[in-house]
Parts: C-alpha cells; sequence; structure tokens
C-alpha cells in the first residue's frame, strides 16, 4: 500500500514539474515549512520503526506524512493546472445532468425553499472532512491496521486522482453557471456554491505567477471529492457499531454537494467511481498486508488475528513453572 502511495505521489510531482515548466509559474518559498514539515514526521516515523516503538506511533507518524505531502501536491496541481486553459467542461457537464434527467437548478431551488434542509445539507457539507479524519483516527485507535491503511491508501490515492481529472474537465460550477448565487441570503448560506470561484477565475484567467500557500482553494468541480470524502467516511466506519450513523452522514454529504458544493450530478457519479476504483486497489493492496508489523512478530497472534494489536510486551523467559523439589519415592519390589 506504501509504494502505490508513493508512486502515486511520484506521479502528481512529476505533473506539477510539467505544469509549472508550461505555464511560467513558480513557488513561493512560503512552501518550504510545509515540505519540511512532511519530511520531519516521516523521519519520525523511520526512527519509531528503527526502534521498534510500537507500530501506532511509527503509522501515525507516516500517515501525517503522506498526508500533508499529498494534500500539497494535490492543491497544487489541481489549482496551478488551471493556466493550462483547457476549455470548460461546464457544458459537457450540464448536458450529461439533462440526459439523466436531473435538473440541479430545481434541486438547489427546493433546498433553497426549506432553511432547515439547508441549514443540515451546509453542517453535513462543512464537516465532511473532519469526519474522515475521525475514521481514520477510530482505526488508529482501536488498533485496526489493516482497516487504517485500507481507509488512509484509498483517501491518498483517491486525492491524486482527482487532481489529475480536474485537469482535464475545469469547470466553474453549476451556480456559477446558471446564475444560482442569487439564492445566497435567500435560503441558501453566503458562498454556496461560488466559495471557491474568485480562487478559480484567478488562476484560470489571472496572470500571477507567483503563487502562495493561500492561494490554494478546493476549486475542484469534476470529479466531487466531497463525493469521496462522504463514501470515505462510510467505509471507515463499515462493520462497526457507528455504520448506520456514518452511512446516514455520508448520504446527507452527497446530496449537499450540489446546492453547497455547486457541483452537477455528473461530478457525484465521478467522485463515486473515483472512490470505488481506490477502495478496490487499497483493499487489494491491504489483503496480504501483516496486522502486525514484521520486527514486532512476537506480539500475541490471537490479538494480531483480530485485528486489534496490544501494545507489545516482551515475552517472559519463564516459559514453564519451575518443576518441584519432591523427590519420587521408587516403587518397592513385591
Amino acid at each position: 500500500m506504501l509504494a502505490a502511495v508513493l508512486v502515486a505521489q511520484a506521479l502528481s510531482a512529476a505533473l506539477l514539474v510539467l505544469i509549472l515548466s508550461t505555464t511560467g509559474q513558480r513557488l513561493s518559498a512560503e512552501f518550504l515549512p510545509l515540505a519540511l514539515l512532511g519530511l520531519g514526521l516521516g523521519g519520525v516515523a523511520g526512527w519509531c520503526r528503527f526502534r521498534m516503538l510500537h507500530w501506532r506511533l511509527g503509522d501515525a507518524a507516516l500517515a501525517g506524512a503522506l498526508f500533508t505531502s499529498g494534500t500539497l501536491l494535490c492543491g497544487l496541481v489541481a489549482c496551478l493546472g488551471l493556466r493550462l486553459g483547457l476549455p470548460l467542461a461546464d457544458t459537457a457537464l450540464l448536458a450529461a445532468d439533462s440526459r439523466l434527467g436531473i435538473d440541479v437548478a430545481a434541486a438547489t431551488h427546493a433546498v433553497a425553499a426549506r432553511p432547515w434542509a439547508s441549514a443540515a445539507l451546509f453542517r453535513a457539507y462543512d464537516l465532511s472532512a473532519m469526519l474522515c479524519v475521525a475514521a481514520v483516527v477510530w482505526h488508529l485507535a482501536r488498533g485496526h491496521r489493516q482497516g487504517l491503511w485500507a481507509l488512509f491508501g484509498t483517501a491518498m490515492l483517491a486525492m491524486q486522482a482527482t487532481a489529475a481529472l480536474s485537469l482535464l474537465f475545469p469547470a466553474r460550477g453549476a451556480a456559477a453557471m446558471l446564475g444560482l448565487e442569487t439564492l445566497q441570503g435567500a435560503g441558501l448560506p453566503h458562498g454556496a456554491g461560488t466559495y471557491a470561484l474568485a480562487a478559480f477565475e484567478r488562476f484560470y484567467l489571472g496572470g500571477e505567477l507567483l503563487v502562495r500557500p493561500d492561494d490554494l482553494e478546493g476549486i475542484v468541480c469534476f470529479p466531487s471529492f466531497h463525493t469521496v470524502m462522504a463514501l470515505l467516511a462510510a467505509q471507515g466506519f463499515a462493520g462497526t457499531r457507528l455504520r448506520w450513523p456514518a452511512t446516514a452522514w455520508a448520504a446527507l454529504t452527497i446530496v449537499s454537494t450540489v446546492p453547497m458544493g455547486g457541483h452537477y450530478l455528473t461530478d457525484i457519479l465521478g467522485g463515486m467511481a473515483v472512490w470505488l476504483a481506490c477502495a478496490l486497489a487499497a483493499t487489494r493492496l491491504c489483503a496480504d498486508a501483516p496486522a502486525v508489523p514484521p520486527r514486532l512478530a512476537w506480539t500475541a497472534p490471537a490479538a494480531a488475528a483480530k485485528g486489534a494489536v496490544p501494545c507489545p510486551t516482551r515475552p517472559s523467559p519463564i516459559a514453564a513453572p519451575l518443576p518441584s523439589s519432591r523427590i519420587p519415592t521408587p516403587a518397592r519390589p513385591r
């Protein structure tokens, strides 16, 4: 799983270099602390492995390192790639919705007419990322190492796939395309559907070449990464007592992507396809992975088989009780 994530991030890095060389954009030195943070967490993960510390410590540091580099690459590729100036895909995405019989404008107006629905969908949309983090922490705390890396690997692969696909389908979104921004303050919260439009226009049409971390925004329209995050939350809590609340929240988040994120239905279907492909790949890659790192193979096998690995302790040198000091009396001949 680790190799697949590293390969995906290496491909994103190569794509970023190509974008920079083609468009003439350059990165500010303000990105350096973020890069050093990723490298530092990677070093901590290696040190934990070398010192044979508990696997939770090393895996948490490694996940932090990959998350830092992955989100940085995803944001840079998605935003800077807009400067390539590929044709906007809004017309094609709207036509695909029409063929599916979906009227995004009517659905958004229906939500705006119901303030309670608008408030619930806004909350689901806003907290979708936090629920994904909670699912990762849940697996880490419970000691489910295979589930942890299947979930985290899915997220990292989907992140890079979403950024790469967004380059081919740049879009302003349904809210800007259909003039739905007039519903902001009239049933929808301010910024609903257009919160990243200014950043999109700046990268797509602007001429500024120096890029700073504050310039990056979640501007991906197709495929919908909020849909991916919703399905990640459902995946993370599947098989637990929280599966039904997580599934309900995931469904609410997917519905919210239209009025709150300004997405087309086609964006949602694209996000589902990305999640499914990455989840299948990650699950397959983690299927044969040991529940415990090889250097901790002496940990209790029963706990490892259940996926719950306790804090490792060295086996006692006393393998069996001491023999009795009583000397048996030989049998007397008859």
